[in-house]
């Protein structure tokens, strides 16, 4: 009886095993690179919106407390008899209010609108702020 030998393609079962093991690895590997990267992205989101959050807070803040020294300032102006202090006083607690809102929000604008600068948008907020404040005693009129 003769036998008959086929050629061997080269490849041992051990090779196949370890080639599909490998495989196997990089898809496992390019899988939790895909959600890490993922992950990233989210972090950097939740990261924002807190950041936002924040703003949104010290805005409300701000604004309450804009119309309340409006209110405080007129009140003071009809009822006592030196008023100055008091304006003085709602002026600097408005505007360490108004200050606060401004710091917060440029710390969440990390990209200006395209064609305007962040200082010159800032600036224009805070003109039309001061230019709702209620005038420093002994100033001129606005």
């Amino acid at each position: 009886m003769t036998t008959t030998r086929r050629p061997s393609a080269g490849f041992s079962a051990g090779t196949l095993l370890n080639s599909v093991f490998l495989a196997l690895a990089v898809a496992l590997a390019a899988a939790l690179l895909v959600q890490m990267g993922s992950a990233s992205t989210e972090l950097r989101l939740a990261n924002r919106t807190t950041k936002l959050a924040e703003t949104d807070r010290i805005l409300f803040e701000t604004s309450g407390a804009m119309r309340l020294s409006r209110g405080n300032s007129q009140t003071a102006l009809q009822t006592a008899d030196d008023a100055k202090s008091k304006l003085e006083e709602i002026r600097t607690h408005t505007d360490r209010l108004l200050q606060a809102a401004l710091r917060a929000r440029s710390a969440t604008s990390s990209r200006p609108t395209p064609g305007t600068s962040r200082s010159v948008r800032s600036s224009a907020v805070l003109r039309t702020c001061r230019a709702r404040l209620p005038p420093k005693p002994g100033s001129r009129i606005r």
